[in-house]
């Protein structure tokens, strides 16, 4: 979604911009890295690098920090102008774009509420795409254990209730199989939330990313018909219950359909996807 996003000429894209903080989920529980990581969050927001040495000095070593917003990247030559790793100098490449598309799956849902309340950030919008408990981030144990990931998820829900009720004009959710099913059609519902033009940039960007699956973890290259879904031949049916014992309450709230013994003989099947709603009680 960020680079759909991210089409737009007129927009900035902050990629991941906690990459600094490795495989670590920021939530309420660590009150600290909280605090620090809405800093840099609301300090990119406004162009404002000052204070983000840790954030910059990473992307000096780890280039896909920066290599997403290309209009950043070209600019630098690419990391090769030392001047681009100024403050004074993003603040001032940043200015120059009316708006600002910041992406982060580190942040946990309840935290946002920061963001939204901020009389500094009036104009920003938050979009939250809920991603399935049983396909992120395997072998790291701050994300893919399912006792961490499920609470993570159940606690993202009743935060999703609470903003839409208090930002209902500010917020919008979206399960990530929801909108891999057809990117054309909800990519215009983003874009109108965002108040974005449906470019001819954007669709291009549609056409030529969402038939094929290539590169790594982290490509946006994906068939958007079946990147949701690998899982289901991926995982061994012992993965699987292991992940959805934990998960049930979650699930139910999301809306995912638990996988049944029949399910592991028959995959082809499987419909993992129910209904949903998001209000309270």
């Amino acid at each position: 979604m960020g680079d759909i996003l991210k089409s737009h000429p007129a927009t900035f894209y902050h990629y991941e911009p906690l990459l600094h903080y490795g495989i670590h989920q920021v939530r309420p529980s660590n009150p600290k890295l909280a605090q620090d990581a809405l800093r840099v969050l609301k300090s990119l927001l406004q162009c404002n690098y000052e204070g983000l040495d840790d954030y910059i000095s990473y992307g000096k070593s780890h280039y896909w920090l920066f290599t997403h917003n290309e209009r950043l990247w070209d600019h630098c030559r690419k990391g090769q102008n030392p001047a681009c790793w100024a403050p004074s100098t993003l603040q001032r490449i940043c200015s120059l774009h009316p708006f600002q598309s910041l992406k982060t799956v580190r942040l946990r849902l309840e935290l946002a509420r920061d963001i939204l309340e901020d009389k500094a950030l009036l104009h920003t919008k938050i979009l939250h795409i809920s991603r399935k408990h049983r396909d992120w981030c395997p072998g790291q144990p701050d994300c893919d254990e399912p006792d961490h990931l499920c609470s993570d998820l159940l606690a993202d829900y009743s935060a999703a209730v609470a903003l839409l009720r208090d930002y209902p004009s500010r917020f919008m959710v979206f399960r990530y199989e929801d909108f891999s099913q057809d990117p054309y059609i909800h990519s215009e519902t983003v874009l109108r939330f965002f108040n974005f033009a449906y470019t001819e940039s954007i669709r291009d960007f549609l056409r030529s990313h969402t038939g094929v699956n290539k590169g790594g973890v982290s490509s946006t290259f994906r068939d958007s018909n079946k990147a949701p879904y690998h899982w289901i031949k991926d995982l061994s049916p012992e993965e699987v219950r292991r992940i959805q014992g934990p998960c049930r309450e979650a699930m139910k709230a999301w809306g995912y359909i638990p996988m049944g013994e029949r399910d592991y003989i028959e995959p082809q099947g499987f419909k993992p996807l129910g209904n949903y709603t998001l209000r309270g009680g």
